[in-house]
Protein backbone atom coordinates (compact mmCIF):
# COMPACT_ATOMS: atom_id res chain seq x y z
CA UNK A 1 0.00 0.00 0.00
CA UNK A 2 1.52 3.75 -0.96
CA UNK A 3 2.17 6.06 2.28
CA UNK A 4 -0.01 9.40 2.05
CA UNK A 5 3.39 10.97 0.98
CA UNK A 6 3.98 8.63 -2.08
CA UNK A 7 0.02 9.16 -2.80
CA UNK A 8 0.33 12.52 -2.74
CA UNK A 9 3.44 12.26 -5.04
CA UNK A 10 1.77 10.01 -7.48
CA UNK A 11 -1.51 12.59 -7.58
CA UNK A 12 0.76 15.58 -8.17
CA UNK A 13 2.01 14.09 -11.18
CA UNK A 14 -0.98 12.97 -12.24
CA UNK A 15 -2.51 16.59 -11.67
CA UNK A 16 0.19 18.20 -13.74
CA UNK A 17 -0.36 15.76 -16.59
CA UNK A 18 -3.80 16.40 -16.90
CA UNK A 19 -2.73 20.20 -16.65
CA UNK A 20 -0.60 20.23 -19.89
CA UNK A 21 -2.76 18.29 -21.93
CA UNK A 22 -5.80 20.16 -21.23
CA UNK A 23 -6.34 23.24 -23.70
CA UNK A 24 -5.69 26.21 -22.78
CA UNK A 25 -9.29 28.26 -22.53
CA UNK A 26 -9.08 32.28 -22.23
CA UNK A 27 -10.09 33.04 -18.62
CA UNK A 28 -13.74 33.41 -17.65
CA UNK A 29 -13.54 37.43 -17.70
CA UNK A 30 -12.59 37.10 -21.40
CA UNK A 31 -15.41 34.87 -22.08
CA UNK A 32 -17.79 37.24 -20.19
CA UNK A 33 -16.64 40.24 -22.48
CA UNK A 34 -18.56 42.70 -20.30
CA UNK A 35 -16.55 42.72 -17.03
CA UNK A 36 -14.12 45.18 -16.23
CA UNK A 37 -10.49 43.80 -17.66
CA UNK A 38 -7.85 45.90 -16.27
CA UNK A 39 -5.78 44.36 -13.73
CA UNK A 40 -7.00 44.46 -9.96
CA UNK A 41 -4.73 45.50 -6.49
CA UNK A 42 -5.51 44.87 -2.94
CA UNK A 43 -3.51 47.19 -1.17
CA UNK A 44 -3.70 46.39 2.86
CA UNK A 45 -3.32 48.54 5.41
CA UNK A 46 -1.57 46.55 8.52
CA UNK A 47 -3.14 46.52 11.94
CA UNK A 48 -6.12 48.59 12.61
CA UNK A 49 -8.68 48.86 15.44
CA UNK A 50 -7.22 47.54 18.62
CA UNK A 51 -3.90 46.31 16.89
CA UNK A 52 -1.51 49.77 16.95
CA UNK A 53 1.25 48.50 15.62
CA UNK A 54 4.85 49.92 16.13
CA UNK A 55 4.03 53.56 18.07
CA UNK A 56 6.78 55.82 17.67
CA UNK A 57 8.22 57.91 20.50
CA UNK A 58 6.06 61.08 20.57
CA UNK A 59 2.89 58.05 20.02
CA UNK A 60 2.31 58.02 16.49
CA UNK A 61 0.79 54.25 15.44
CA UNK A 62 1.74 51.93 12.64
CA UNK A 63 -2.08 51.30 12.09
CA UNK A 64 -2.92 55.24 11.48
CA UNK A 65 0.04 56.19 9.42
CA UNK A 66 -0.40 52.56 7.06
CA UNK A 67 -3.84 53.49 6.24
CA UNK A 68 -2.52 56.97 5.06
CA UNK A 69 -0.36 55.27 3.19
CA UNK A 70 -2.35 53.00 1.72
CA UNK A 71 -4.70 55.52 0.69
CA UNK A 72 -1.83 57.55 -1.67
CA UNK A 73 -0.93 54.58 -2.82
CA UNK A 74 -4.57 53.86 -4.29
CA UNK A 75 -4.12 57.78 -5.46
CA UNK A 76 -1.11 56.78 -7.55
CA UNK A 77 -2.24 53.36 -8.79
CA UNK A 78 -5.05 55.59 -10.16
CA UNK A 79 -3.48 57.42 -12.62
CA UNK A 80 -2.89 53.83 -14.65
CA UNK A 81 -5.51 51.43 -16.12
CA UNK A 82 -6.10 49.66 -12.75
CA UNK A 83 -8.47 48.88 -10.25
CA UNK A 84 -7.45 49.17 -6.49
CA UNK A 85 -9.32 47.19 -3.54
CA UNK A 86 -8.54 48.19 -0.29
CA UNK A 87 -8.97 45.66 2.52
CA UNK A 88 -9.86 48.57 5.18
CA UNK A 89 -10.66 51.97 4.65
CA UNK A 90 -11.14 53.08 8.19
CA UNK A 91 -9.56 52.47 12.11
CA UNK A 92 -11.07 48.96 12.20
CA UNK A 93 -9.88 44.84 13.12
CA UNK A 94 -9.31 42.69 10.32
CA UNK A 95 -7.99 38.74 11.00
CA UNK A 96 -4.77 38.65 9.16
CA UNK A 97 -6.18 35.74 6.94
CA UNK A 98 -9.57 37.72 6.26
CA UNK A 99 -6.69 40.26 4.40
CA UNK A 100 -5.33 37.55 1.86
CA UNK A 101 -8.72 35.54 1.62
CA UNK A 102 -10.06 38.80 0.27
CA UNK A 103 -7.15 39.04 -2.87
CA UNK A 104 -7.72 35.50 -3.58
CA UNK A 105 -11.39 35.62 -3.55
CA UNK A 106 -11.62 38.33 -6.25
CA UNK A 107 -8.72 36.87 -7.90
CA UNK A 108 -6.20 39.57 -7.11
CA UNK A 109 -3.36 40.42 -9.74
CA UNK A 110 -1.26 41.92 -6.93
CA UNK A 111 -1.96 41.76 -2.89
CA UNK A 112 0.32 44.80 -1.04
CA UNK A 113 0.70 44.92 2.62
CA UNK A 114 1.93 48.10 3.69
CA UNK A 115 4.22 48.26 7.21
CA UNK A 116 6.16 50.44 9.62
CA UNK A 117 8.92 48.43 11.04
CA UNK A 118 10.36 49.11 14.88
CA UNK A 119 13.88 48.51 16.45
CA UNK A 120 13.75 48.32 20.21
CA UNK A 121 16.20 49.54 22.57
CA UNK A 122 17.75 53.26 22.71
CA UNK A 123 20.39 52.91 20.82
CA UNK A 124 19.68 50.32 18.21
CA UNK A 125 16.42 52.60 17.19
CA UNK A 126 18.78 55.81 16.87
CA UNK A 127 20.59 54.36 13.91
CA UNK A 128 18.23 51.84 12.82
CA UNK A 129 16.03 53.00 9.36
CA UNK A 130 16.01 51.94 6.23
CA UNK A 131 13.23 49.87 3.83
CA UNK A 132 12.81 46.01 3.86
CA UNK A 133 10.61 44.18 1.94
CA UNK A 134 9.05 40.45 2.26
CA UNK A 135 7.21 37.85 0.25
CA UNK A 136 6.17 34.49 2.09
CA UNK A 137 7.78 31.54 2.72
CA UNK A 138 7.65 28.55 5.47
CA UNK A 139 10.97 29.49 6.86
CA UNK A 140 12.73 32.94 7.23
CA UNK A 141 15.45 33.97 5.05
CA UNK A 142 17.14 34.80 8.52
CA UNK A 143 17.22 36.17 12.29
CA UNK A 144 15.87 38.97 11.63
CA UNK A 145 13.40 38.11 8.78
CA UNK A 146 11.60 36.18 11.48
CA UNK A 147 11.45 38.59 14.33
CA UNK A 148 9.87 41.19 11.65
CA UNK A 149 7.18 38.34 11.26
CA UNK A 150 7.06 37.34 14.35
CA UNK A 151 6.23 40.96 15.42
CA UNK A 152 3.28 41.56 12.94
CA UNK A 153 1.81 37.83 13.22
CA UNK A 154 1.52 39.18 16.82
CA UNK A 155 -0.52 37.04 19.11
CA UNK A 156 -2.83 35.60 16.19
CA UNK A 157 -3.38 32.14 15.96
CA UNK A 158 -5.65 29.77 13.53
CA UNK A 159 -5.60 25.78 12.96
CA UNK A 160 -4.33 24.57 9.73
CA UNK A 161 -7.24 23.86 7.62
CA UNK A 162 -8.09 20.08 6.84
CA UNK A 163 -7.71 19.49 2.70
CA UNK A 164 -8.18 16.53 0.99
CA UNK A 165 -4.95 15.22 -1.66
CA UNK A 166 -6.17 16.66 -4.54
CA UNK A 167 -7.25 20.43 -2.75
CA UNK A 168 -3.87 20.13 -1.48
CA UNK A 169 -1.99 19.86 -4.45
CA UNK A 170 -3.73 22.49 -6.31
CA UNK A 171 -3.58 25.09 -3.51
CA UNK A 172 0.32 23.86 -3.36
CA UNK A 173 0.27 24.27 -7.79
CA UNK A 174 -1.15 27.48 -7.07
CA UNK A 175 0.57 29.47 -4.63
CA UNK A 176 4.09 27.89 -5.97
CA UNK A 177 3.33 29.80 -9.09
CA UNK A 178 2.32 33.14 -6.99
CA UNK A 179 5.23 32.47 -4.94
CA UNK A 180 7.45 32.89 -8.24
CA UNK A 181 5.39 35.98 -8.79
CA UNK A 182 5.64 37.91 -5.57
CA UNK A 183 9.44 37.46 -5.81
CA UNK A 184 9.71 39.22 -9.11
CA UNK A 185 7.21 41.88 -7.24
CA UNK A 186 9.14 42.67 -4.17
CA UNK A 187 12.46 43.24 -5.49
CA UNK A 188 10.79 45.57 -8.20
CA UNK A 189 8.67 47.58 -5.45
CA UNK A 190 11.66 47.52 -2.89
CA UNK A 191 13.89 48.70 -6.27
CA UNK A 192 12.12 51.70 -6.55
CA UNK A 193 11.59 52.52 -3.05
CA UNK A 194 15.17 52.26 -1.93
CA UNK A 195 16.13 54.29 -5.40
CA UNK A 196 13.40 57.02 -5.13
CA UNK A 197 13.80 57.52 -1.54
CA UNK A 198 17.40 57.44 -1.00
CA UNK A 199 16.43 55.02 1.62
CA UNK A 200 18.61 52.61 3.60
CA UNK A 201 18.40 49.36 1.48
CA UNK A 202 17.35 46.90 3.84
CA UNK A 203 16.72 44.02 1.54
CA UNK A 204 14.29 41.38 0.02
CA UNK A 205 13.68 38.99 2.22
CA UNK A 206 11.13 35.49 2.57
CA UNK A 207 9.28 34.77 5.74
CA UNK A 208 6.73 33.11 7.16
CA UNK A 209 4.03 36.27 7.38
CA UNK A 210 0.28 35.26 8.13
CA UNK A 211 -1.29 38.13 6.08
CA UNK A 212 0.64 36.31 3.31
CA UNK A 213 -0.30 32.68 4.24
CA UNK A 214 -2.35 30.64 1.46
CA UNK A 215 -1.56 33.61 -0.86
CA UNK A 216 -2.88 32.40 -4.66
CA UNK A 217 -1.61 35.76 -6.19
CA UNK A 218 1.72 37.38 -6.08
CA UNK A 219 1.70 39.25 -2.51
CA UNK A 220 3.90 41.41 -0.54
CA UNK A 221 4.53 43.03 2.70
CA UNK A 222 6.34 46.51 2.65
CA UNK A 223 8.14 47.96 5.65
CA UNK A 224 8.53 51.52 4.00
CA UNK A 225 10.64 52.88 7.50
CA UNK A 226 11.28 52.71 11.35
CA UNK A 227 8.47 54.41 13.29
CA UNK A 228 11.26 54.14 15.97
CA UNK A 229 14.24 55.92 13.68
CA UNK A 230 13.74 60.11 15.46
CA UNK A 231 14.30 61.36 11.46
CA UNK A 232 12.81 58.79 9.35
CA UNK A 233 9.42 59.05 11.71
CA UNK A 234 9.10 62.51 10.99
CA UNK A 235 10.07 62.47 7.18
CA UNK A 236 7.68 59.53 6.78
CA UNK A 237 4.78 61.88 8.39
CA UNK A 238 5.17 64.64 6.17
CA UNK A 239 2.60 64.84 2.97
CA UNK A 240 5.77 65.28 0.50
CA UNK A 241 7.58 61.68 1.31
CA UNK A 242 4.62 60.04 1.83
CA UNK A 243 3.54 61.10 -2.08
CA UNK A 244 7.31 59.94 -2.68
CA UNK A 245 6.63 56.68 -1.37
CA UNK A 246 2.91 55.89 -2.74
CA UNK A 247 4.60 57.03 -6.06
CA UNK A 248 7.68 54.67 -5.89
CA UNK A 249 5.66 51.82 -4.53
CA UNK A 250 3.24 52.54 -7.41
CA UNK A 251 5.91 52.60 -10.15
CA UNK A 252 7.21 49.10 -9.04
CA UNK A 253 3.23 47.18 -9.14
CA UNK A 254 2.83 49.02 -12.67
CA UNK A 255 6.05 47.71 -13.90
CA UNK A 256 5.52 44.15 -12.89
CA UNK A 257 1.89 44.12 -14.02
CA UNK A 258 3.36 45.59 -17.61
CA UNK A 259 5.72 42.44 -17.77
CA UNK A 260 3.17 40.09 -17.21
CA UNK A 261 1.26 41.50 -20.17
CA UNK A 262 -1.85 42.37 -17.27
CA UNK A 263 -3.20 44.89 -19.09
CA UNK A 264 -5.85 44.91 -21.70
CA UNK A 265 -4.29 46.17 -25.03
CA UNK A 266 -6.78 48.67 -25.73
CA UNK A 267 -5.12 50.79 -22.26
CA UNK A 268 -1.71 51.53 -22.92
CA UNK A 269 -1.64 55.40 -21.71
CA UNK A 270 -2.06 56.05 -18.24
CA UNK A 271 -5.79 57.20 -17.00
CA UNK A 272 -7.44 58.04 -14.40
CA UNK A 273 -10.18 55.18 -13.48
CA UNK A 274 -12.66 55.03 -10.54
CA UNK A 275 -11.82 52.79 -7.74
CA UNK A 276 -13.32 49.49 -6.73
CA UNK A 277 -15.77 50.07 -3.51
CA UNK A 278 -14.14 48.15 -0.36
CA UNK A 279 -15.90 45.48 0.54
CA UNK A 280 -18.51 45.81 3.47
CA UNK A 281 -16.70 45.29 7.12
CA UNK A 282 -18.46 45.26 10.34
Amino acid sequence: MLSRRHHRAALFWLVCACLWLTPVLPPPMALAGARDARPLIVIDAGHGGDRLGAVSADGVAEKDLALTLARRLRRELLRHPVRVLMTREADIHLELEERIELANRVRADAFVSIHLNAMPGARLSRRTRGVETYFLARWASGARAQKVADVENGSESAPLREVDDLAFILDDLMETAAHREASRLAHGVHAHLVAELGARDRGVHQAPFRVLRGARVPAILVEVGFLTHPRESRLMRTAAYQRKIAASMARGIVEFLAAGDRFPQDTKRPHRAGPVASEPRS
